[in-house]
This record gives C-alpha cells, sequence and structure tokens, in this order.
C-alpha cells in the first residue's frame, strides 16, 4: 500500500474553518517534509566588486539595503524622518510581517546619509517653490494632518519619479 505525504494544514482548516469540527484522529498521516534551502548571498569580496561598479545615489541605497539589512521595497520607501543619525538607527516602517522595526546604520554611511537627507530637503523646498513639493502621507494620517505632506521630513530619503 502507498503512503501518500500530506500536508496536515489544509486538513486542519478544512476541519476547523470550514466544517466547524475537530480533526479526527489520522494516524497513518504523515507530515510533509519541509525543504531546507538555504539562502544564496554573495561573500563580502563579491559585494565589494559590485560596490566599485556602482555610483551615486543606487551605490548608496545598495549599502544602506546590505548594510542595515533592508529589503528593496523598505529601502525605497524610506522617509527623511526614518533615520536617526545620531542615534545610527532606522526605523523601517511596515516590514515584511507588516510591522515596524529599528536597524542599524553602519557608521560609513552617516555622512553620505546626511548629504542625502538634505538633497531630499533641497528637492522638497525646490518643488514647493514651483507649487508642488508634497509626499503621500501613510493611511489616515494626511487626513489628521494635511499639512504634513509639505513638511521635508516626511519626502522620501529617495524620491523618485515613479
Amino acid at each position: 500500500m502507498s503512503r501518500f505525504l500530506l500536508s496536515r494544514s489544509p486538513l486542519l482548516f478544512l476541519y476547523r474553518d470550514v466544517l466547524e469540527r475537530p480533526l479526527p484522529s489520522l494516524p497513518t498521516l504523515e507530515a510533509a517534509p519541509r525543504p531546507t534551502v538555504l539562502p544564496n548571498v554573495l561573500p563580502p569580496e563579491g559585494v565589494m566588486r559590485v560596490l566599485t561598479k556602482m555610483q551615486g545615489v543606487t551605490r548608496l541605497m545598495t549599502q544602506v539595503m546590505y548594510g542595515s539589512g533592508l529589503r528593496l521595497m523598505e529601502c525605497c520607501t524610506l522617509r527623511c524622518q526614518d533615520l536617526r543619525l545620531d542615534r545610527r538607527e532606522i526605523l523601517v516602517r511596515n516590514t515584511k510581517g507588516g510591522r515596524h522595526r529599528i536597524t542599524m546604520i553602519p557608521d560609513a554611511l552617516i555622512g553620505p546619509l546626511g548629504q542625502q537627507m538634505e538633497s531630499a530637503r533641497r528637492t522638497m523646498g525646490r518643488l514647493a517653490a514651483a507649487g508642488g513639493g508634497y509626499v503621500e502621507l501613510p493611511h489616515a494620517f494626511g487626513i489628521k494632518s494635511p499639512r504634513s505632506s509639505h513638511h521635508w521630513v516626511w519626502m522620501w530619503l529617495f524620491p523618485a519619479a515613479r
């Protein structure tokens, strides 16, 4: 007799949430083996080779992601107020699990990130002078404090046209 390897989760969902009954005892049911896949990570020498080929804002973004452990969208959606350069911290909002977390900033990035914040502040000022200069605010905060969308601390750290 052949044995099937089934996952218990779908059966548990069926009984608990659909049928609203307890799952009967099934002694022949085995849990499916979980795959063990290790992530591919570049060694430090490989990272340095990649970084030497990059320049400008994309290099800084890559350094922030690598040095602070951010995902791409976490880095792209950083706001100026999320950086605490004096404390060497980044507040990462709405992470993969939907929570916020705080991570560290490498010492080598304090100066470049300070310059990037100043650049974002100047960009916001230029846009405001031209009649624009506002950013989208999270959730209902724009209703609660509509003028905040014109304050530079809400500006994206790495502003982009799209």
